[in-house]
């Protein structure tokens, strides 16, 4: 008996293969501390989607209910509390606030950021109740001594509940370092250049790791090529957050070939978040222009509209179903049996 399951359920998801929204870019522009639009994090809390973002000098922070921020005024709000020159915000949501350091702290958003006034300053933490007014909390240690030119671009951080934490930092020299806490604060490096031997053939180096975890399985999206590794994102999987296998399908988009005008010179800085039973993801793109704008992508593609609001894996299994029961009778008829 043939059982067809609607595509819901018999899809794995594929972090390999996705699909650019028609609506990209979602918002740009080309004045540095202004419009520009790049370094994207986005949480869905409840019904509302919270995005941060760099504009080259400041983090930018806005939300809406739509994930493609439709209707939303950009440039978005400057956030305060952080420090001058920082717009390279990772931002996590715990609704019961964190325990950083050995400290409680309400937040319930907290954000790790690094500053483009000085890349050898230490990543600091802070938090929000509404993701627009931040309290700092402090600077992190053992990461800046960790690398191995003492400069950390982006402090990429998974948090697995209790005293497990796990961040991922590209150094801007070409190397993903990774580190683990108990505290949320304090850090140990563990492991240098993760992603490095043996490179892909589109690969030069490593900038702006973000780690997911699906189930058991860590994911790791990253931006390389290019001289200065942002033309293309790549993926790779770990099953211990540490040692990653790189898809044979990298890069997932990059500006070879006829990529969209508005990433055709830079194409990087992925984020990755769960939405449902989908998942999403933000990236930047550069235009030859000099354009900065920030697009994004589903994972399952999201189904079509459909104008009688029926479901379309419902329709598609009843489909499936029609086709395989009238191949089924043609062959019995086909052998002289009647049903």
């Amino acid at each position: 008996m043939l059982i067809f399951l609607p595509l819901l359920l018999a899809q794995a998801f594929d972090f390999t293969a996705w699909t650019e929204s028609t609506s990209n870019p979602l918002f740009g522009g080309a004045t540095d501390g202004v419009n520009r639009a790049y370094y994207p994090c986005v949480i869905k809390v409840g019904s509302i989607y919270h995005i941060w973002y760099g504009d080259g000098s400041n983090t930018r922070h806005s939300s809406s209910t739509n994930p493609g921020f439709i209707g939303v005024t950009f440039p978005a709000t400057a956030v305060t509390g952080i420090s001058l020159g920082a717009y390279h915000p990772r931002v996590l949501y715990n609704s019961g606030g964190w325990n950083i350091g050995g400290n409680f702290y309400a937040g319930p958003f907290l954000m790790y950021y690094t500053t483009g006034a000085d890349w050898t300053v230490s990543p600091r933490v802070a938090h929000s109740a509404d993701g627009n007014s931040w309290t700092d909390i402090g600077a992190c240690t053992g990461v800046n001594s960790y690398s191995s030119n003492s400069s950390i671009y982006n402090f990429d951080v998974l948090y697995e509940g209790g005293t497990t934490w796990k961040a991922y930092a590209d150094n801007g020299s070409g190397y993903v370092e990774y580190y683990t806490s108990t505290d949320g604060i304090a850090w140990t490096g563990t492991a240098h250049n993760i992603l490095g031997s043996p490179l892909q053939p589109w690969e030069t180096a490593f900038t702006s790791p973000h780690v997911i975890k699906s189930g058991s399985q860590y994911i790791i999206f990253y931006g390389s090529g290019g001289p200065f590794s942002n033309q293309g994102i790549g993926v790779a999987f770990s099953t211990d957050g540490q040692n990653f296998t790189k898809s044979i399908s990298n890069p997932i988009f990059s500006t070879s070939g006829s990529p969209p005008s508005w990433r055709n010179d830079r194409t990087y800085t992925p984020y990755v978040m769960p939405d449902g039973t989908n998942w999403i993801m933000y990236y930047s793109g550069r235009s030859t222009t000099g354009v900065y704008s920030i697009g994004y992508t589903f994972q399952p593609p999201p189904p079509p509209p459909i104008s009688t609001g029926a479901n379309t894996y419902t329709i598609l299994f009843l489909s499936l179903l029609a086709i395989s029961t009238g191949v089924f009778l043609i062959k019995k008829r086909h052998r002289g049996q009647t049903i």
